[in-house]
């Protein structure tokens, strides 16, 4: 029964990895009519219910994150402000229509800021009856501790490349374009749907890119390895993309049948993810720290 639902979740893991999807679709199974309780995957995605909250418009269901506000008015935002958790919260003050449920997904919920953090979890703290809480982050170790212990977590993890594979024969891509594709997208669905639109233009030239990145590791290529970390660690957006195909990298290896060369790829992976980690939560140098990921790797 959803009455017996936890009032608040934690969805984390990689971005990219279907958090928002599935946070999506379990607020759609509380409006949409051929919605079974408990199970999602009998949503319908076609009614005006789904449509509404697929395009963030239900009046019961508020996705914030620094795209998508309530009353700040900052055309680009690096945090969620305080300002948008106060019109949340005054939002859920008011009962809710009988027997309706109020959800709210919080996506990048580790990018709100200090003040906005500690105001959300006074909300937290009395959800009101009826009310569903959806947080999701890359790194669940950004968030307040005292805002992870009254969620309840749900891991993600990155796609096996048979899952992908699956997705792949759906969309009818040429088996000689796969290999590139799955090495871009590094176990994540988002990814892998993005690369498959021909017409993506920025996923074109994301191929050309990462193809040239391939190309300098596979040839030990320091210098320029170290060129284009210097060019990276000015570049949050470049920054992501190179670390998830570094990561896409290593992932293939972990194919390679040599004696010893997936466990090599494994431990390479392992630190590849902690220097990541580095990056996001510490005042590390995203200079020095792309300099030892592309050392890791060659």
């Amino acid at each position: 029964m959803r009455e017996r639902l936890p009032h608040a979740y934690l969805f984390h893991g990689p971005e990219h990895g279907g958090k928002l999807t599935i946070a999506t679709t379990l607020a759609q199974s509380f409006f949409c009519p051929d919605a079974k309780q408990n199970d999602i995957r009998s949503v319908c995605g076609i009614c005006a219910s789904c449509r509404a909250i697929a395009e963030m418009r239900h009046p019961n269901v508020i996705v914030l994150d620094t795209e998508h506000t309530l009353v700040s008015k900052k055309e680009t935002r690096k945090e969620i402000p305080i300002e948008d958790i106060r019109e949340l919260k005054r939002i859920f003050s008011f009962a809710p229509v009988a027997g309706e449920w109020r959800l709210a997904i919080i996506n990048e919920a580790d990018k709100m800021n200090e003040e906005a953090a500690s105001a959300f979890l006074k909300l937290l703290e009395e959800p009101g009856a009826n009310t569903l809480f959806i947080l999701i982050a890359a790194h669940k170790d950004l968030l307040l501790p005292t805002i992870v212990s009254r969620v309840s977590p749900l891991g993600f993890l990155t796609v096996s490349d048979a899952t992908l594979e699956r997705v792949l024969d759906a969309k009818h891509i040429a088996q000689n374009a796969r290999k590139d594709i799955q090495v871009l997208a590094a176990g994540r669905p988002g990814i892998l749907l993005q690369l498959c639109e021909p017409s993506n233009a920025r996923a074109t030239d994301d191929k050309k890119i990462s193809q040239n990145i391939q190309n300098i590791v596979r040839a030990r290529d320091m210098v320029s390895a170290l060129r284009i970390s210097e060019q990276s660690s000015q570049d949050k957006d470049i920054r992501e993309k190179i670390i998830h195909w570094l990561a896409g990298m290593l992932r293939a290896d972990l194919k390679n049948e040599i004696p010893g060369a997936a466990a090599l790829a494994a431990a390479k992976l392992t630190r590849i993810d902690h220097i990541a980690h580095l990056i996001d939560s510490t005042n590390v140098n995203p200079r020095l720290a792309m300099d030892v990921m592309f050392l890791e790797c060659m």
